[in-house]
């Protein structure tokens, strides 16, 4: 699941509910992949990375074919954007920044939400070869079809005791070189239908611009490695963050 480094430590993690868990702590430098699934049938699989003397942080997806060539980059001077690498910017002749929007303020439970990935469980499916890379990866058990399941990423500043939802199970924890944590959360809920509506339009419009590998003529679900990540703000313009994962 990570770079070949030895925890910092554990964390003793206390829930919403009054109960707690120890969790090992990553440390700065970092590296983890993570995806919803199994190495049979996954949903895209995730990178995050951390700095060894800095407190960015880094996510972004290893398939080229579905949105590996750009990234997120969580900057710890509070300019959080998700961008092109270099050459596929002057490759497509835009601009490298695709959003940019500033970091959140600390809440209530003492944590800054950076990022949630919301993926439908129907989205997740048998692929056309098994990951060869499994054992690096940490897989996450989806929830049943016709639930929506949330990755949140969630960082508490040095000297806070953060307090997570009770209804959400720790993936993985991370330490930066201030001392701050990131945690990655999973937690699922019933997809609606005005959810099941937005992410229909999502990947109609995702087809009208289909990467390098990308059939001729659109087939919903045809393609079980046909994918598309759509970079979101819930509520305001700038809003909290969000991307969703889903099968074309």
């Amino acid at each position: 699941m990570s770079r070949k480094t030895e925890p910092v430590g554990t964390i003793t993690i206390n829930y919403s509910d009054g109960s707690s868990r120890d969790v090992a702590i990553q440390p700065p430098g970092a590296a983890i992949r993570f995806s919803l699934g199994t190495a049979e049938a996954h949903a895209v699989i995730w990178r995050m990375w951390t700095g060894s003397a800095t407190t960015d942080i880094y996510l972004s997806v290893r398939d080229g074919r579905n949105g590996g060539n750009s990234k997120y980059s969580f900057h710890a001077s509070g300019d959080w954007r998700l961008q092109y690498e270099y050459s596929e910017a002057i490759k497509r002749g835009v601009p490298r920044v695709i959003d940019q929007w500033d970091k959140p303020v600390v809440d209530s439970d003492g944590l800054i939400f950076v990022t949630r990935i919301l993926t439908p469980s129907d989205d997740i499916v048998v692929n056309a070869k098994p990951e060869k890379d499994a054992a690096k990866i940490g897989w996450i058990t989806p929830a049943p079809n016709g639930m929506l399941n949330g990755l949140a990423v969630l960082m508490a500043p040095p000297g806070r005791a953060p307090l997570l939802p009770a209804d959400a199970h720790l993936v993985a924890a991370m330490s930066l070189a201030d001392g701050s944590l990131v945690f990655v959360l999973h937690s699922a809920s019933e997809l609606q239908p005005y959810e099941e509506d937005i992410f229909a339009r999502m990947r109609r419009e995702a087809a009208k611009n289909p990467p390098p590998g990308a059939p001729a003529t659109y087939v919903p679900r045809a393609d079980p490695e046909y994918r598309c990540q759509v970079n979101a703000h819930e509520g305001a313009e700038k809003g909290p963050h969000s991307i969703w994962d889903l099968l074309m």
